[in-house]
């Protein structure tokens, strides 16, 4: 199973034929991170399953006692596309229609590859990239952003960040206000305490095998490299 934050939401693609194991797979992840997910709007990439209007009746029925709803699917199966129609669940065309936010297909500007993000990031969103974010905006609660290098936000980091999501220890986070539910870098997590006193740019990164805030202007490249 893939999760994925597209135009209006979140797309879900099952990827083996196991039905059952996979909205298992699904719930678990959204008990796990229930504010996250929290009044998403959820769209199905069934592939070729064929599914049954009673399985996706229920499926649907388990997103709405979590606060979500079943919006589309798209499925090359004509029995699922018969489902749903049952259902009254739309039925998007393909991936194509739909704008992902992987973003990794964007320009990238002269220097290290990264991704400009202008605009506020909503609840339910994902925002995934193998390379370094840039947020002209809000990270608002329920919102993600997972980033393989660093992740630098001209304005609240307010929902859930990752940085460094494939090791890299020397990654970084940067905020005008920084405020994570829940933060990373590299295999270091924690979830802080609220600090909505605190209103000025902070960069969070790793030192001592521990992720530490400091002020902005104060942090410099060696603070992040030292005792790592």
């Amino acid at each position: 199973m893939q999760l994925k934050g597209i135009n209006d939401g979140i797309l879900v693609k099952f990827h083996s034929k196991d039905w059952e194991s996979q909205c298992i797979e699904l719930i678990r992840s959204i008990e796990s991170r229930e504010e996250f997910f929290q009044g998403a709007k959820i769209t199905l990439d069934l592939g070729s399953l064929q599914i049954r209007s009673a399985e996706l009746g229920k499926l649907r029925d388990e997103l709405s006692n979590s606060g979500l709803s079943l919006c589309s699917i798209i499925s090359n199966s004509q029995v699922s596309r018969e489902s749903a129609m049952l259902l009254g669940i739309d039925q998007a065309s393909n991936l194509s229609s739909l704008k992902s936010f992987d973003l990794r297909s964007k320009h990238t500007p002269p220097g290290e590859p990264s991704i400009c993000v202008e605009r506020d990031i909503l609840r339910g969103e994902i925002i995934e990239s193998g390379q370094h974010i840039i947020v002209f905006g809000d990270v608002q609660v329920g919102a993600e952003i997972i980033s393989a290098g660093n992740v630098i936000t001209w304005g609240k980091i307010l929902g859930a960040v990752h940085a460094g999501s494939k090791g890299d220890e020397s990654a970084f986070i940067c905020a005008l206000h920084l405020a994570p539910t829940f933060i990373q870098i590299a295999h270091v997590f924690s979830t802080p305490t609220r600090r909505n006193a605190i209103h000025k740019p902070e960069m969070s990164f790793i030192q001592n095998g521990k992720i530490i805030n400091l002020d902005w202007k104060r942090a410099r490249m060696s603070d992040i490299h030292h005792d790592n």
